[in-house]
């Protein structure tokens, strides 16, 4: 969840009404995860929800929403996942939500027994005073930019899958170790590897 200090700066930045921000953050939800579009589907049945359509004209003519999004008229379907978002709006959510990170953090490999010893690797505290300061540090890494977050989880992904992810979070996001992982990927030399021969840790 954003802290409310940021939440009422993007409120300010974008000069937003507390249910436009609600609307925005249902929108959100829709086009990053699969089936959550049944949130904003809820909201729209509520008695005392705004008129959708004037909301979202609101937040087009604050160039939150693209001018280039044809808003449904009253009657025509609306899909939440075809609403198009300024990007600098959403690089200013990511900044301010460190969800990137915390995705990042959660799908990171905990522990990794090796040699009879088994190692934390979910330790933050080597490299970041707490888990907001390395949810800023992983955001600036990547520019706060979804699609490269999006290359990132699947090189992790591929990783962990390839028993290639034998060095804490911190060396991993500080290094950047998934253009390590993307080039052992592209030519292969991942191919035979073990903890036992990759000493990083």
């Amino acid at each position: 969840m954003i802290e409310i200090e940021n939440e009422l700066l993007i409120l300010e930045r974008y000069n937003l009404t507390a249910e436009e921000w609600f609307v925005l953050r249902l929108l959100i939800l829709a086009s990053v995860d699969e089936g959550k579009d049944t949130y904003i589907k809820q909201y729209m049945k509520l008695p005392t929800a705004g008129n959708l359509r004037d909301i979202l004209v609101s937040l087009q003519n604050k160039s939150v929403i693209l001018k280039t999004y044809k808003i449904p008229n009253k009657g025509e379907k609306f899909n939440p996942e075809d609403v198009d978002l300024n990007k600098n709006f959403m690089k200013a959510f990511y900044k301010c939500s460190g969800v990137l990170g915390k995705e990042l953090f959660e799908e990171y490999p905990a522990t990794l027994e090796t040699r009879g010893k088994l190692l934390f690797l979910n330790n933050i505290t080597k490299g970041y005073k707490d888990m907001e300061e390395l949810c800023f540090d992983y955001g600036r890494i990547i520019k706060f930019n979804p699609e490269t977050h999006k290359e990132v989880m699947e090189l992790l992904k591929f990783g962990k899958e390839n028993n290639l992810i034998c060095y804490g979070i911190v060396e991993f996001i500080k290094s950047y170790k998934w253009l390590t992982i993307k080039k052992m990927k592209e030519d292969g030399s991942y191919v035979g590897m073990s903890f036992d021969n990759i000493t990083s840790i």
